[in-house]
């Protein structure tokens, strides 16, 4: 971004440019600026271009879905949700998320159902699904291929750890 700005309406003292540039830098990007020859300036903000992870929730209360939005949105996820079970599969291979949030706990089709449906179907084998429910079956999850699994009620930092870590680039180096 570019911003010209008359003469006159740029007073930044040096801790002031100082600081507006640590804010830029801390999201990865550049502060700059010089004197343009009207006697204004002219400032350079340069910032990475972000994309939004996209996340699925499949849990049948609507109130789960809030809550994970909530803990999420704030820190560049998308989220899309179902609280149909039957439509998980559907919807993943559709919507191609970055990761699923999945609870066990559902009316007709239950989450073991789905995990093992998102597994067998080559479009979705891959994406990390990570079970948040308050069964406690562990083993059983991570057998039928689950990433991750957090017991209900969670905490914040909790699920965006878990989130964070399913979707960081595989380290080449290993």
């Amino acid at each position: 971004l570019v911003f010209q700005i008359p003469q006159g309406d740029l007073d930044l003292g040096e801790e002031d440019w100082r600081l507006a540039s640590l804010l830029v830098s801390r999201q990865g990007g550049e502060l700059s600026h010089v004197a343009d020859r009207t006697g204004g300036h002219r400032v350079l903000m340069q910032l990475p271009q972000l994309s939004r992870a996209r996340l699925l929730v499949v849990d049948d209360v609507r109130a789960a879905h809030k809550l994970f939005e909530r803990y999420l949105a704030p820190h560049n996820y998308e989220i899309v949700g179902t609280s149909d079970p039957d439509e998980a599969a559907h919807l993943a291979q559709q919507a191609q998320p970055d990761a699923i949030i999945l609870d066990v706990m559902m009316p007709a089709v239950d989450g073991w159902q789905v995990l093992r449906n998102l597994r067998e179907h080559p479009a979705t084998a891959a994406i990390p699904v990570i079970v948040c429910s308050v069964v406690e079956k562990p083993e059983l999850a991570l057998a039928l291929g689950a990433a991750q699994v957090l017991i209900k009620p969670i905490e914040r930092h909790v699920l965006r750890e878990a989130v964070d870590r399913h979707l960081a680039p595989a380290d080449s180096s290993a």
